[in-house]
């Protein structure tokens, strides 16, 4: 997702209009986009990736497969002409995700009721604190919205006592004189106090945690901080 601090200053350089889409490698690849004038909601918590292309189908489905009604947040599930076959010999893993033509994309999002998509997040990277669902998007928006910060990724790091919990790699503007205990305060006065990151890291840069579009990968993010944790315990 694009973030609304890069949204705003790519407004505040030309008037042309930002619309974003949603898509996928195994929907070859576009699934939605926004189009001018869509009636997007301020009170859903996720992106606008707009409406399905024609001849789409998506809904929203519950953890056993369930569609699930406008407004609640859920898998997003597609059908149509541009979903794939399957991945190349890998039978097994074409199972764990196509089913009767149905792609399911481990993507969480929300439909509303003018039939807009909102992207929140992907389901591996959900923080299950004390039984709760936190989206690590949630926490990164916040944390995005501080002054001082340029750059941040959140993931979840196991807990002995609350199962998971959120940990924040932070990219400081230079210069900024901000520390972890303002950037949690900044976190709670905006989300609950589960939402609130056990550690936050600073470093210079998070390129090491991106490949080569942008995209981080979360699964080298959680390598580093177990190391991090592993070398302070040494």
């Amino acid at each position: 997702p694009i973030d609304r601090k890069l949204r705003d200053e790519f407004a505040a350089l030309t008037p042309a209009e930002f619309l974003e889409g949603y898509g996928l490698s195994e929907c070859s690849p576009i699934v939605s986009v926004m189009r001018p004038g869509d009636p997007v909601r301020d009170d859903i918590e996720g992106n606008c990736i707009g409406a399905p292309l024609p001849g789409t189908q998506v809904k929203i489905c519950s953890e056993n497969g369930e569609e699930l009604s406008r407004g609640l947040a859920g898998e997003i599930v597609i059908a149509g002409p541009q979903v794939m076959a399957g991945y190349y010999q890998k039978e097994e893993a074409t199972k764990e995700v196509l089913e009767n033509g149905w792609l399911k994309t481990g993507d969480i999002g929300v439909m509303d009721e003018n039939g807009l998509l909102y992207f929140m997040d992907r389901e591996k990277d959900l923080i299950k604190v004390l039984g709760e669902n936190i989206y690590a998007s949630h926490i990164e928006r916040v944390l995005l919205s501080h002054p001082a910060v340029v750059d941040v990724v959140v993931c979840s790091m196991p807990h002995a006592k609350t199962g998971e919990t959120p940990v924040a790699l932070v990219m400081r503007k230079e210069g900024a004189l901000c520390d972890a205990s303002l950037l949690r305060a900044h976190v709670r006065e905006a989300l609950s106090s589960y939402h609130v990151p056990s550690q936050i890291l600073f470093l210079d840069s998070l390129d090491q945690f991106k490949n080569a579009i942008g995209k981080v990968l979360k699964r080298h993010v959680r390598e580093y901080v177990k190391q991090r944790e592993k070398e302070s315990s040494a």
